[in-house]
């Protein structure tokens, strides 16, 4: 009876390897993920150099496990079992209540944000443009009502609270720590991703208008163009029982021209971009996504404003046309030139510098703000 038992047990894991092997390769290869948001690894090359140094060995493994057949349904099972056995975090995610996901974070050693500190207070001393800095707190700050009890989360009230103290005093900051709390019962963060909505976005939008001194942008008609959005957080985490997040837009009247520098080239561009709302990527639905620099230029007199951010002002900057002439946005993820330069080429009257709490945290390209032509300031 034994032995019966344990021929069984071969026959079927032996029966389980062979069909699957099959699968593997009479299936077509995925080429993307929708479920995580990546591209899955090709077939790595066979060389004798690839061989011998264990590189074709380490990428096949990744290839098999990219390629595996159903990966998704087995992706998603994984996580619905760690959730299932009461754990309430699964890759860096944390599942919280009414469908929210929030990513971890922890500042670490402070490392990266106090070089970013630097940088921005060198920058402030060697520029004569009024220079205006803003932290972004994250979903999980304002909304930790809803993470679980057990979330290990940085404060982001005392590590904004301690970074604008270092802050040289002729940086001036707009405090958007409270705008975002004000209106936490509102729907102002995705659920699914990390970046705020369009209607988070109009706060914060009317809060730095206001303390630039420029005119207070009128809220926007709000359109609902999707409802079926996953984010950054859904694609960590896998956790597809969760509700979709809606993609909606705030458009104003201004006639608004944009041009991206995407390629280093002028190329005209668009404050929406609807072919994203059919991809899983649909924030890059504002402004189209991640680029080193773009120009807004409006109908409307004002000043030349110049935003160093990251993909927060995607859907902020729109909302920001009807209070400037132009809006230059500089990222400097990609953007790799003198900042100070830029402003005296291009008559920019005043600078916002503005992030999210975590990646002035956890990003050190905001150090590149004290390059110049002829370096690093020292």
């Amino acid at each position: 009876m034994k032995k019966n038992s344990q021929l069984t047990i071969v026959i079927s894991f032996t029966a389980f390897l062979a069909v699957f092997g099959i699968l593997f390769f009479a299936l077509p290869r995925k080429e993307f993920s929708e479920m995580e948001n990546r591209y899955l690894a090709a077939p790595p090359k066979l060389t004798l150099s690839s061989l011998t140094s264990g590189k074709f060995t380490a990428s096949f493994e990744t290839y098999v496990s990219d390629q595996f057949p159903f990966r998704t349904f087995w992706v998603g099972t994984q996580a619905l079992t760690e959730y299932a056995l009461l754990k309430t975090e699964n890759n860096g995610v944390y599942s919280g209540k009414d469908g929210f996901l929030s990513e971890r974070f922890t500042i670490g050693n402070g490392a990266i944000a106090a070089d970013n500190i630097d940088a921005v207070n060198v920058f402030v001393s060697s520029v004569d443009t009024p220079v205006y800095f803003a932290l972004i707190p994250g979903s999980g700050e304002i909304l930790r009502g809803k993470l679980p009890s057990n979330a290990i989360d940085a404060d982001q009230a005392a590590v904004i609270a301690d970074i604008y103290a270092a802050l040289n005093p002729d940086a001036r900051a707009i405090d958007l720590y409270s705008v975002m709390a004000e209106h936490s019962d509102e729907y102002i963060y995705f659920r699914t991703d990390h970046h705020w909505t369009p209607l988070g976005a109009g706060y914060a939008a009317k809060k730095i208008a206001g303390a630039l001194g420029m005119p207070i942008p009128a809220d926007g008609s709000e359109t609902l163009l999707a409802d079926d959005f996953r984010g950054s957080a859904f694609n960590a985490s896998a956790a597809w029982w969760v509700n979709p997040d809606e993609i909606r837009t705030r458009v104003t009247s201004a006639s608004v021209e944009v041009t991206d520098y995407n390629s280093g080239a002028a190329v005209p561009a668009s404050l929406y971009n609807p072919e994203f709302l059919s991809k899983p990527g649909k924030y890059q639905y504002f402004l189209g996504g991640n680029s080193p620099r773009l120009v807004l230029r409006t109908e409307f007199s004002g000043i030349k404003l110049l935003i160093v951010r990251d993909s927060f002002t995607d859907a902020l900057a729109p909302q920001l046309t009807e209070s400037a002439a132009e809006i230059h946005l500089i990222d400097l993820r990609y953007y790799k030139n003198s900042v100070a330069e830029y402003i005296k080429e291009n008559g920019i009257d005043k600078v916002l510098i503005l992030y999210s709490v975590r990646n002035f945290c956890e990003d050190g390209s905001a150090a590149l703000l004290q390059f110049t032509s002829g370096g690093l300031r020292q």
